[in-house]
């Protein structure tokens, strides 16, 4: 499966209904190819049998759900979608305003990234490095 042999790989799974029934929609994309299985469960059973991250090596980016952290030959990455999502209920929930100081770190950062990559470059320079690292500490 050519989507295993990716560096980085984004999994995830949504519901769906077959022939009446929930079912889970599992996805994992890399930059150049997707992978799609129905599977009538989530979780570890239905990730093992979707068996794109049991010999795994690169990074595997998740919701942080509890099954993806089993496969211990890859390196993971929680979502940052799921983080924005996350900060955005708890700065509804309690009113307070570290979670919408973080998400725009969270956001700023991405930016700064895609802005490195644009102009060809291949890392952010160390003092716009250090500046995020210091508003993320704040």
């Amino acid at each position: 499966m050519a989507v295993a042999q990716a560096d980085v790989v984004h999994f995830d799974e949504s519901g769906l209904r077959v022939n009446g029934k929930l079912n889970w929609l599992h996805v994992a994309a890399s930059t150049q190819t997707v992978h799609y299985t129905a599977h009538e469960k989530r979780g570890l059973e239905a990730i093992g049998a979707v068996g794109i991250l049991l010999g795994f090596t690169g990074v595997a980016v998740h919701d942080r759900g509890k099954s993806y952290w089993h496969f211990e030959g890859c390196a993971h990455a929680p979502c940052n979608v799921h983080h924005l999502r996350e900060l955005n209920c708890l700065e509804k929930l309690t009113g307070h305003y570290w979670p919408m100081g973080l998400r725009d770190v969270l956001v700023d950062g991405k930016k700064a990234v895609a802005a490195t990559k644009q102009s060809g470059k291949t890392g952010l320079e160390p003092v716009e490095l250090a500046q995020l690292n210091q508003r993320y500490d704040e």
